[in-house]
């Protein structure tokens, strides 16, 4: 079974070997986490959410409007006073699974 210590070197493995520059990582309990991270000149906030046993589901559980507004909200808490890019990725661990990690990219637009 994977743990928070675990979860966070699958994400951070992952991540690094994409290209990302880790600025940030608050794994905070088993179900939601949160890194920010550059993927080259774009500030990315990636919410990571632990998806084990049979019942999770896969497609269009991604972010709903509560954590649209909350993540919203702590980014702009991060960014006040800088001119950057920045985007919303999601990642999704699958501990049961052969190929375990689902990485969503951009996946929420504040336009």
């Amino acid at each position: 079974m994977i743990n928070e210590h675990n979860e966070e070197e699958i994400v951070v493995k992952y991540l690094m070997s994409k290209g990302y520059d880790i600025l940030e990582m608050d794994f905070k309990d088993r179900e939601s986490s949160n890194v920010i991270a550059n993927d080259k000149d774009v500030l990315t906030f990636i919410q990571v959410r632990m998806k084990d046993g049979i019942k999770y589901k896969y497609n269009n559980e991604l972010i709903d409007s509560r954590k649209q507004k909350e993540m919203a909200n702590k980014t702009l808490q991060y960014i006040i006073n800088q001119k950057t890019n920045f985007r919303y990725d999601l990642i999704e661990i699958f501990p049961l699974e052969k190929n375990r990690i689902r990485h969503f990219e951009d996946v929420l637009s504040l336009d």
